[in-house]
């Protein structure tokens, strides 16, 4: 899966409490990372006397997206140039440039297999898409491995 749709404790979740032991107690992720492994642990609250930390109150919970998000370049004279389109929702549509820069741009090229962009262009520099326009604004830090882990506005708002 490529994102997280909803997280929270499992119970608002709608799922049961687990049981056994609790492996990981106060979690800090950043969304970035390649695996939960990567992610620090605030140890200085892990051994607290509070009931509900010692218990499977807080176990977390996720609903993953089962979209699959997908990348290309299209109008480009070589392989690794063109507008960028995404594949959501059964259909290909355009990004929006209002904030894109080099950050977003790297983002699409790791996505695509290449190791960084050179330069980022917007304002329809490979001509304007004929599809539907995602409406998709993200804006990353750049050092995501795909634009589903930048911040964004939602699918479908409107570019101007």
């Amino acid at each position: 899966y490529q994102f997280a749709i909803r997280a929270g404790r499992a119970s608002s979740l709608g799922f049961r409490s687990g049981s056994g032991p609790i492996w990981f107690r106060n979690l800090n992720c950043l969304g970035s990372e390649r695996s939960i492994a990567d992610c620090s642990i605030d140890t200085s609250r892990l051994y607290t006397a509070n009931y509900y930390y010692h218990s499977h109150y807080y176990d977390a919970g996720v609903v993953c997206s089962t979209e699959t998000i997908m990348a290309r370049l299209v109008g480009g004279s070589q392989p690794n140039e063109g507008r960028v389109e995404l594949y959501y929702n059964n259909a290909w549509g355009s990004v929006c440039s209002s904030s894109w820069d080099i950050r977003e741009a790297n983002v699409i090229c790791k996505m695509l297999g290449y190791s960084f962009a050179k330069r980022a262009w917007g304002a329809g520099q490979f001509g304007e898409g004929s599809g539907t326009t995602s409406g998709y604004l993200p804006e990353c830090s750049g050092t995501e491995s795909s634009i589903t882990e930048c911040s964004h506005s939602g699918w479908g708002t409107s570019c101007s």
